[in-house]
């Protein structure tokens, strides 16, 4: 029993609708005798995932995931539009082949970027095929019937063209019957069970001892920063004993045993069943004798689950009775007591086989001692094993009562005809002396840090077994309970941005963009997916805008870089006439004014000391008139309203400001001239204020009467920020929200940030020398467990659309965080 933890954890390790056309199906061209077949449909984004999950991302150094790797290097130059399939096959033993199969389209595979590529044209069959070297990897493509193949063996290439000219025969229906199974997941595994333990065996030895589960398992996976999650089918025919029939003709019932599971447990096997003469049936399959019951069947029809604990070296065997009083009476005859421990006896076993003989191959060992938990029986080999599971039983610290079993118990079903659990820190050895060379050590190198479990189950129904699976990250709280991360994500390159949130009108909730160094532009969930990513030309300017060009609650992306006006939609796809080329350099961020909130937008570039605006359709508006100032202007242009009246704001770097009507025509004509700080320009007391360098606040009234206030600052550099009725400003370590006077420890912060969060005033600055964000109410309080990691500005938001204020930041130099606030 304790191979088929192995076994299932290998499978995620690797894995970590039928496509129709006019003309080729994909699935048709998939080599025979595949023992794994991976189907992508995301195919971009299906490294990024794997990499950002906590679990996953720990085998990315194994030789399996290398190996993927280096013979997939050419997909680097694949830009596959649908649905892409590999596989897996075996020949020999030990060589292994990779084959990629996907829907050909004109830029799908194209090599202009590559560095020291040779291509030769070979024919097989009258049917052209490529030789492609690229840094001495050898790769052999053709086309049939516009479906593109590329893989690693030309022999393999060559007998999927000779199948293609032969007439047609009946597939493989076990192949289709599973493919047919699989839904629109991003990444769905197929399992050949007849083959997968030759593909695996030269880095798993000991795999070949265990017995065939199934002739198929596929499942879809849902790849998330903080979990995987695997769902789909098992299938077995009758023609080979398979461990999946055993389950045939009985009913999932509750697995109970992680209640007996001590927390010190490399994982444990459940398996349940309503009626034990089928099931003694079924098992007979893999038995030579005839009869393999003996005198104990009322004892085994007295249980509804039975199952193996594995503790470092030793197997428990647990058993779950329907009624414990009953199971006792059966099983007392087998009993002599020995000792008594806290009040329970325990006892020798006469016939310690008695397991192995009625439940092989589910179980094969042989203990010696038993007690009984309530409904529960335990059989150990050693007494001191049995203490420990009755002391930790009565104070309930077993598996069952942790909270990461609970969590993980949530996302599966309730009933399974067999649960599999894997205690990950604990099971890593077991699953190490499964391995061989290189792959044993790099799996006594695996640090599984916050996932605790991995859990898998199959729950048998009519022919066929559904097949769960979930790897879940245990949540980290910072100092209690006020604050928990939801995901933390690292990308390829370093940030250059501080994330920003983005509205998503599906899920009412918010997603996050950010830039990295290699001006790659990411769109990430609120689960820490890797949505898209697009290469931009250079660094965008500022911060990113949101608009609804559409005006049908579905926004877009508006930014500038150093020559490009860029608007994308939230599939990263720009938005026609836009992206908007200059050949000038733009030296503001981006500016958009909405001035009657009906998404009629003017969006304003800024080119030194010229403006251009334009409207949604990137046509210039021709109604204003402001082109260019007498110097460059420094500070983005902003719209401001007071008292039902239109104010167009532009600094300049000679001290001038322009307070201007919509046309561009002066409103308000002011002589003086200012030393403008980094600091935008906003309204209090229907004013227009100014922060100078020169510790001074400047007033403006709507006549244009200047008047002036010495603030006496510690620091030259004071920031300040005005959002409705809400004022915040610091000055050194001084923070002032609304007037309420905040002193901050010493250190070397970020401008502050005022969120909104379901109607909630949310303020946040981030100490950069001592990496910790903190957020504040309105009224000027701490929240609770803050201050907490971050590297730079926080922005706030109800992300997640639960009601709680979600806050993102960078945390390491390529990280992305995503925290929430309970």
């Amino acid at each position: 029993m304790k191979y088929f933890v192995a076994l299932l954890l290998i499978l995620s390790i690797v894995s970590c609708n039928t496509e129709k056309s006019k003309t080729g199906i994909l699935t048709d061209f998939v080599p025979e005798e595949s023992a794994l077949i991976l189907k992508s449909t995301n195919f971009s984004t299906l490294t990024s995932d794997i990499k950002n999950n906590g679990f996953l991302s720990q085998f990315t150094s194994h030789p399996a995931y290398n190996y993927f790797g280096e013979n997939l290097e050419f997909s680097k130059y694949l830009h596959p539009i649908s649905e892409v399939l590999i596989s897996v096959k075996t020949e020999n033993d030990s060589t292994h082949h990779l084959t990629l199969i996907t829907r050909e389209h004109p830029e799908l595979f194209n090599l202009d970027s590559a560095q020291n590529k040779i291509v030769e044209t070979l024919a097989y069959n009258e049917i052209k095929l490529q030789r492609v070297t690229l840094d001495s990897k050898i790769i052999y493509t053709t086309t049939l019937d516009s479906v593109f193949i590329a893989g690693s063996s030309q022999e393999i290439i060559e007998r999927i063209i000779k199948k293609h000219k032969q007439p047609k025969t009946n597939p493989d229906n076990g192949f289709e019957t599973i493919y047919n199974t699989l839904g629109a997941s991003d990444f769905s595994v197929m399992v050949n069970g007849r083959l997968i333990q030759k593909t695996l065996k030269s880095s798993f030895p000991k795999i070949d001892q265990l017995p065939h589960i199934a002739d198929w398992i596929a499942f879809d996976s849902e790849i998330q920063p903080g979990q995987l999650k695997l769902n789909g089918i098992a299938i077995a025919q009758d023609t080979l004993p398979q461990l999946l029939n055993v389950f045939k003709g009985t009913r999932p019932q509750r697995n109970l045993l992680a209640m007996v599971t001590p927390s010190s447990a490399s994982g444990f096997i459940s398996v349940t069943y309503d009626d034990f003469d089928i099931l003694k049936n079924n098992l007979a399959a893999f038995h030579n004798t005839t009869d393999t019951i003996a005198n104990h069947r009322p004892l085994f029809s007295s249980l509804n689950e039975i199952g193996v604990i594995s503790i470092e070296d030793e197997k428990v065997v647990a058993m779950h009775a329907i009624d414990g009083s009953v199971t006792k009476d059966f099983l007392n005859p087998l009993l002599e007591e020995i000792a008594v421990y806290r009040d329970i006896p325990i006892h020798k076993i006469s016939d310690s086989a008695v397991f192995k003989n009625n439940f092989s191959p589910l179980i094969t060992t042989t203990p010696l001692l038993s007690a009984q938990l309530d409904d529960y029986f335990i059989f150990a080999e050693e007494q001191a094993t049995l203490e420990k599971i009755i002391t930790e039983y009565f104070n309930e610290t077993t598996v069952g009562n942790l909270p990461y079993y609970k969590e993980h118990m949530q996302h599966m079903s309730s009933e399974s005809s067999i649960l599999i659990v894997a205690l990950l820190p604990n099971f890593k050895n077991t699953f190490a002396d499964w391995a061989s060379g290189n792959s044993k050590e790099k799996i006594q190198q695996l640090k599984f840090g916050s996932h605790r479990m991995a859990a898998f189950q199959f729950v048998y129904d009519s022919h066929f077994a559904h097949f769960n699976g979930v790897i879940k990250e245990t949540q980290n709280q910072s100092r209690g309970t006020g604050v928990s991360q939801l995901f933390a994500i690292n990308l390829e390159n370093e940030l250059l941005s501080r994330p920003q949130f983005f509205n998503n009108h599906i899920t009412k909730g918010k997603d996050v963009v950010v830039q990295d160094v290699a001006n790659e532009l990411y769109l990430i969930s609120s689960t820490g997916k890797v949505l898209w990513s697009k290469q931009l030309d250079s660094e965008i300017i500022g911060d990113i805008q949101e608009v609804d060009l559409l005006k049908n609650g579905k926004t877009q992306l508006a930014f500038t870089t150093k020559n490009t006006f860029y608007i994308l939609d939230r599939n990263g796809r720009a938005v026609s006439p836009f992206p908007m080329k200059f050949k000038d350099d733009i030296t503001q961020p981006l500016s958009v004014f909405d001035y009657d909130n009906n998404r009629n937008y003017r969006f304003i570039i800024i080119q030194g000391e010229e403006i251009f605006m334009y409207d949604n359709k990137g046509k210039s508006v021709k109604g204003f008139i402001f082109k260019k100032a007498n110097s460059p202007i420094l500070l983005p242009p902003k719209h401001i309203r007071i008292l039902n009246k239109d104010y167009i704001i532009i600094a300049e770097e000679n001290g001038t400001i322009n307070i201007l009507h919509r046309t561009g025509q002066p409103r308000i004509n002011v002589s003086q001239k200012f030393d403008f700080s980094e600091n935008q320009i906003y309204t209090e007391n229907n004013e227009f204020v100014i922060l100078n360098t020169n510790d001074e606040k400047i007033s403006i009234d709507q006549n244009g009467k200047v008047s002036k206030q010495n603030i006496s600052s510690v620091s030259k550099n004071v920031f300040w920020e005005i959002i409705g009725n809400t004022k915040v400003t610091l000055d050194d370590n001084i923070l002032r929200i609304n007037n309420q006077k905040i002193e901050l420890p010493f250190g070397l912060y970020t401008a502050p940030k005022i969120s909104v969060s379901n109607r909630r005033i949310l303020v946040t600055i981030t100490d950069l020398q001592q990496q910790r964000s903190y957020a504040f109410n309105s009224l000027g309080e701490l929240l609770n467990n803050f201050p907490i990691y971050g590297t730079s500005i926080m922005e706030m938001a109800d992300a997640t659309n639960n009601g709680k204020p979600n806050g993102v930041v960078k945390g390491g130099a390529k990280e992305v965080v995503l925290y929430e606030i309970n």
